[in-house]
């Protein structure tokens, strides 16, 4: 029998090539979205210390509550120009519509910033290259805005409140999704204190934030 020409081979090559990485992304999204929905257990019961005498009984563990089911949650991803910041963010439950806040200060006004977030919501930032990635802050300090360094696209904003990482992701970087979908809303926060800023943010953003750096 004779073998197959080296053209072909490869073309087999590549196939298998694809069909792998689209394994890989399919199981890294199942991956997410069960973390996602984990993320909204309740607390796992912590028994107290084990006495040093014996006992006759077991404390019984009180049940825990199930997750989400995963047909509630939506899953959106979005990505900067060239790819090298993107993101994956589990909404639940699935909204109706997308708020789309188009902020009025200095920086969105002149970089066309339009965010949203989901307060019950998971988020997923991977970053291929991180030198070229920087952080942006003004005003207060007290937000970071995620620039590729590479194309000038903000996909992501961050800010630390009480100790938990909270963010909002840019409606332009996303991918997929219907803009019909989207309920623009015109927002301003001209003299808002900085305590009145972070409790605002506690409320609306993202709560479960997890950066995945090399990806």
């Amino acid at each position: 029998m004779r073998g197959r020409s080296g053209a072909a081979r490869r073309h087999d090559s590549d196939s298998d090539s694809d069909s792998d990485s689209e394994r890989r992304a399919a199981s890294g999204d199942a991956a997410f979205l069960r973390r996602a929905a984990a993320a909204h257990e309740a607390p796992a019961f912590r028994s107290r210390p084990r006495p040093v005498y014996p006992v006759q009984f077991k404390a019984r563990r009180p049940a825990r509550r199930a997750p989400a089911p995963q047909e509630n949650l939506v899953l959106i991803s979005g990505r900067c120009h060239c790819g090298n910041l993107s993101f994956r963010l589990a909404w639940t439950p699935e909204p109706a519509e997308i708020p789309a806040r188009a902020c009025s200060c200095s920086f969105c006004a002149k970089h066309g910033g339009v965010w949203t977030s989901c307060p019950t919501g998971s988020l997923e930032v991977r970053v291929r290259e991180p030198a070229l990635v920087s952080r942006y802050a003004f005003g207060t300090g007290t937000a970071d805005f995620h620039v590729c360094a590479r194309c000038g696209v903000v996909p992501v904003v961050t800010s630390r409140v009480e100790g938990r990482l909270r963010a909002v992701v840019s409606v332009n970087a996303f991918e997929g999704v219907d803009p019909a979908r989207l309920r623009p809303v015109p927002v301003s926060f001209e003299g808002e204190s900085e305590a009145d800023r972070l409790a605002r943010r506690a409320r609306h953003w993202v709560p479960d934030v997890v950066f995945v750096e090399g990806a």
